[in-house]
């Protein structure tokens, strides 16, 4: 069979790229490419996610492509939108095959999931389109249309393309996540494949999206292998709600003007104590009461409507901001300090990072980057409120790895993470979603606001 590549070269920017997968000997790596990463409202851009290493080939894969609805929504491609370098297979009339058609991604576009539809993550409700939401589901195989044999694609170049439309200013990632694929080896046995994707980010001018200087924690999708369901306790017992994939990227810093707000008698007769709540933190919601509290002390806000999203996403920079703030740290001071590479002085979040370096909290990638702007994964944040905590208390906080033993997802921890998840879950501070700890799910504004409360309360 003749297998046939096309090359070709398209004029992109590389995205901020953060890995989302653990590696292997077979792991095909994907990096998004965002065509203009500094668009206006309305403008169209291509998204397309390109095979740069690809040892095995692969003939068979699933995936979510997720993204911030409230600022971009995907729309069709057609014909002329092909890129040059797109993976083909040829077979032997000539007929040109790729797993990821322009057909396949604009029906899945159009896709309208059942309500309640677990791959959507509680967002479907049976008539909005995928394309809407936020999250589109893909799947494919390639097979020799005679004899039904699997046959892999092999080489480089654009396994996916994606049409966007801007809706609002802001800033939103879009990354491939929860991706699962196989090839045929050479005695015709499917082998499962690992694969690393990098997420990519787009900003958005225009719009009525807030300004920077005023905001803190900014929420947007998922990424990587993250399922984006993790809607428990953050790690910290109870019982958990659904994460949202689509996620919203304005800011969670402006004026609780909506929120109810009480005022009543500290312990001591004299001190008012103000009491937080939020319109969507029902009273028996999971995390409300770590919520109200954090509120209440000005360590995490809501939203301007007044409610707070507990099951938004957060960002990396974000946690670092409530963080900080747990542990009594004015974010606002200038650090002495050298900033990450990738963190621009004039950011609302700058302060905060070159704080947590400072500190020691935060060490980032071995590049000198931190990807401020990418979802905080839960072992990540585990990993953060670990040195949050050691910082605070001046001494190394260790845990005997058997105990990770009872969660049924532990293979899943990356090797760096392992011995930080151990001493969290043996603090008392993590004790997981149900039968798992979720290390790569993306982490919940309410799970934030349980890890840095149980903090709060270990270091007095």
């Amino acid at each position: 069979m003749l297998k046939k590549i096309l090359s070709g070269v398209l004029a992109a920017a590389i995205a901020l790229s953060v890995p989302v997968m653990s590696m292997g000997a077979d792991t095909i790596e994907i990096d998004c490419v965002v065509s203009d990463t500094n668009v206006n409202v309305g403008d169209e851009f291509y998204v397309d996610f390109k095979v740069t290493d690809n040892p095995t080939g692969y003939n068979s894969m699933q995936c979510f492509v997720d993204f911030d609805a409230s600022k971009l929504e995907a729309v069709e491609c057609d014909v002329p939108d092909i890129p040059d370098d797109l993976i083909i297979y040829t077979d032997e009339n000539g007929v040109n095959y790729s797993i990821f058609s322009y057909t396949n991604v604009n029906g899945r576009i159009n896709f309208v999931p059942s309500e309640g539809d677990e791959d959507y993550l509680g967002m479907a409700d049976g008539v909005t389109p995928a394309g809407k939401l936020g999250r589109i589901k893909l799947a494919n195989l390639l097979s020799d249309r005679e004899d039904d044999v699997r046959v892999n694609y092999t080489g480089t170049g654009t396994l996916l393309r994606m049409k966007f439309r801007a809706l609002e200013g802001g800033t939103s990632e879009i990354a491939m996540n929860d991706i699962r694929g196989s090839y045929t080896d050479e005695n015709g046995v499917s082998q499962v494949l690992a694969f690393n994707a990098n997420s990519g980010s787009v900003t958005i001018n225009g719009g009525s999206s807030p300004d920077d200087e005023t905001t803190t924690e900014t929420t947007t999708s998922s990424s990587g292998s993250n399922s984006g369901s993790s809607g428990g306790s953050g790690g910290s017992g109870g019982s958990g709600g659904s994460s949202s994939a689509t996620t919203e990227t304005t800011t969670a810093e402006a004026e609780n003007e909506s929120t109810t707000e009480t005022v009543i008698g500290g312990a001591d007769g004299e001190t008012d104590i103000t009491v937080v709540s939020f319109s969507d933190v029902e009273d028996n919601f999971w995390g409300r009461s770590y919520i109200t509290e954090l509120a209440s002390k000005g360590v995490v806000n809501g939203y301007p409507d007044g409610t707070f999203r507990p099951n938004d996403n957060v960002k990396r920079a974000d946690f670092l901001i409530m963080l900080l703030r747990g542990l009594g740290v004015d974010t606002s001071a200038a650090a002495t300090g050298d900033n990450f590479t990738d963190v621009e002085a004039g950011a609302y979040y700058a302060n905060a990072c070159a704080i947590a370096k400072e500190m020691g909290i935060a060490t980032g990638n071995p590049d000198g980057s931190f990807a401020p702007n990418s979802f905080i994964t839960r072992q990540d944040m585990m990993i953060l409120a670990k040195k949050a905590l050691e910082s605070e208390l001046g001494s190394e906080i260790t845990g005997d790895v058997s105990v990770l033993d009872q969660f049924n997802d532990k293979a899943e921890i990356s090797a760096y993470a392992v011995d930080s998840l151990a001493a969290m879950v043996e603090q008392g501070i993590v004790s997981g979603m149900g039968d798992g700890i979720a290390p790569k799910d993306n982490t919940t504004r309410a799970q934030a606001a349980v890890i840095i409360s149980k903090i709060m309360e270990n270091i007095g």
